[in-house]
């Protein structure tokens, strides 16, 4: 220490400066948790945006679906097709009247007749009796319960007299309906042949036994139910099979027609000029009457 003026004196010490202390967010709960909420939000937003980025990137990288191919997208189309015609031949049945499609008839051949009770039976005895409607027709019958035992006779149905059967009558399909089914039954085969060759593209693992042959003798499995039960003349598939036949040989006869009819004119004239030009060119020989010929000479060349 060095003295001054006679003055001891000792040197100040610097103070140092109090830190002010930093807010934490318990010192202001209100503000700070608010700020906290904030940040733990925008961290929650990165971390989400960081998780969407991480999963659409694999996304991005699948692979696009495979092409359908050719003959799966015709087989798929075809079938569509094939299904709508087939609910256009429903709804035709469906419309169709009693006319174009008679229906069966009742007969009743039962009739009713008293029976007597021989003295020796009794209710529950079973009895012979002959019919009278049919000769020399045995039944055998028990005596019911509701028997009259004073007067010894009970009622019975029996079968009546035989009546021929009236004539049964032909389904009358209209013009529309067969030309529908000639068209659903095409559409059917076009569908066997499509599918079949998309079956015949596949690996054999995934391949199917399906044959487009087999496959369209089924076309008129569905349909044939569609048909009421009590017709006069039930429909079944061979009778659906020879309305196609007939339909399409119809068709094939309208086409030549329509071909003939189309080029008869140019025909003519061609066969006019063709027929002018043999007549000139040609030659006719008229052999002679009598029996005397003239004798023709041959040369070896004429048939070599």
């Amino acid at each position: 220490s060095k003295q001054s003026d006679g003055k001891a004196t000792t040197p100040k010490k610097k103070k140092k400066k109090k830190a002010m202390p930093v807010l934490e967010s318990a010192t202001s709960p209100k503000r700070n948790e608010g700020e906290g909420v904030v940040a733990e939000n925008e961290g929650v937003k990165g971390s989400a945006t960081k998780s969407k980025t991480s999963q659409s990137s694999p996304k991005e990288s699948k692979k696009a679906p495979s092409k359908m191919s050719k003959e799966k997208e015709k087989a798929m189309q075809l079938h569509k097709l094939c299904k709508k015609k087939y609910n256009v031949c429903v709804k035709m049945i469906e419309d169709m009247t009693s006319e174009e499609l008679p229906k069966k008839r009742r007969i009743k051949n039962m009739m009713k007749v008293s029976v007597n009770i021989p003295p020796h039976k009794s209710i529950g005895d079973n009895i012979t009796f002959g019919n009278p409607n049919v000769p020399g027709q045995k039944l055998k019958v028990k005596i019911p319960k509701k028997a009259n035992m004073e007067k010894r006779t009970f009622v019975v149905s029996v079968p009546g007299p035989k009546v021929t059967a009236p004539d049964l009558r032909e389904n009358n399909f209209p013009k529309e309906f067969k030309e529908a089914l000639y068209i659903f039954a095409g559409v059917f085969d076009d569908w066997c042949v499509a599918e079949g060759e998309y079956n015949q593209s596949l690996s054999l693992i995934k391949r199917k036994p399906f044959k487009a042959n087999v496959e369209k003798l089924k076309k008129f499995d569905d349909l044939v139910n569609e048909f009421p039960k009590n017709l006069a003349t039930p429909v079944d598939i061979s009778y659906l099979r020879k309305i196609v036949r007939q339909e399409r040989s119809n068709k094939s006869r309208r086409d030549k027609r329509k071909d003939s009819s189309g080029s008869g004119n140019s025909a003519v004239a061609g066969v006019g000029d063709s027929t002018a030009e043999k007549q000139q060119e040609s030659e006719i020989h008229i052999p002679q009457k009598g029996t005397e010929f003239l004798s023709i000479a041959f040369c070896r060349q004429d048939f070599e």
